[in-house]
């Protein structure tokens, strides 16, 4: 038997009554061999036991299934955890309420396989949000893939499969970055100028709402605070390695996180994160403010200024 090429981290936490369906759908996939790394993160509602009986009953000698379990709390810790353990040159991040298709790991290698000078290979995704609307999500970099990362979150955690040297390289997940933490890694691994290449068009990937999420309303003046942070610490690696471009886009979604602020009441927010923008061609983030406060949509029609060069 071939050694596996990639590995698969799934992190999880309370995900007793769905999580199945995410493991089914990675034990579908053609590729073997496969290795698959499950990190439970202090379950209490019996998701250790619900995967355990689902190891037992799928691990095989071309399926290579690790239980881990990770007591600092938060999806990146757990992450880190698997990050470990894995020995492939390919890993692959996934979430535990999402599902791939079937092929995915498999053209996944293939890419690799392919062209040994590949860093990073991502894929189309769909979105099933709020009331099972459905969306497609393309992996589309332009000519600016620091914009894309943070505007678009093309390089979201489900979006793509990295070789395993360049996250350890650096420095895996931040485990003080709660909210948008795929970004911020997105952030330090673009700054590596990896070569990226992406899959035939195509969903490879269903991600899934879930309200009970950090994410999900019950959370969101916590969740608003986080962004923040998660914004600080992207600006912090774009303005070490003089970034000026992508330290214009943050302060673009600084402007939009403003916005969100002011819908939800928030002003004094508002008003804090706008006053704390360049007072260079301000203009141009006020009306990316207004624009998304209005309309919630269109912002990025407006191109943020570049504050140093």
């Amino acid at each position: 038997m071939n050694e596996a090429q990639l590995t698969i981290v799934v992190p999880v936490f309370n995900r007793a009554a769905i999580v199945e369906r995410t493991l089914d759908s990675i034990a579908a996939q053609t590729l073997r061999p496969l290795s698959l790394i499950i990190v439970d993160n202090n379950s209490t509602d019996g998701t250790a036991d619900v995967v355990e009986r689902w190891a037992v009953s799928h691990r095989s000698s071309c399926f290579q299934v690790t239980l881990l379990n990770e007591s600092i709390p938060g999806a990146t810790a757990a992450r880190n955890r698997g990050l470990e353990y894995v020995k492939t040159p390919v890993v692959q991040f996934f979430d535990s309420d999402d599902v791939m298709t079937p092929t995915l790991c498999q053209e996944v290698a293939d890419a690799f396989n392919s062209n040994g000078d590949l860093d990073i290979v991502g894929w189309d995704i769909e979105i099933v949000g709020p009331g099972k609307r459905k969306s497609l999500k393309h992996f589309k970099l332009g000519k600016n893939p620091m914009r894309a990362a943070l505007v678009h979150g093309v390089l979201s955690t489900q979006r793509y499969a990295v070789r395993t040297d360049l996250v350890r390289l650096v420095g895996g997940w931040r485990q003080d970055v709660k909210v948008w933490n795929d970004m911020e890694l997105s952030v330090r691994l673009l700054l590596k100028s990896p070569n990226i290449g992406v899959l035939d068009t195509g969903s490879k990937v269903t991600a899934f709402y879930v309200d009970n999420s950090i994410t999900g309303n019950a959370n969101r003046k916590v969740v608003n605070k986080e962004k923040e942070s998660s914004l600080d610490s992207c600006f912090e690696s774009l303005e070490a390695a003089r970034h000026f471009v992508g330290m214009s886009w943050v302060n673009y979604r600084r402007a939009i996180l403003a916005a969100e602020y002011a819908s939800r009441g928030a002003r004094g927010d508002a008003q804090r994160v706008l006053s704390a923008l360049p007072t260079k061609k301000r203009w141009r983030y006020r009306l990316i403010y207004l624009k998304h406060r209005l309309w919630r949509r269109g912002s990025w029609i407006v191109k943020p200024p570049v504050e140093v060069q």
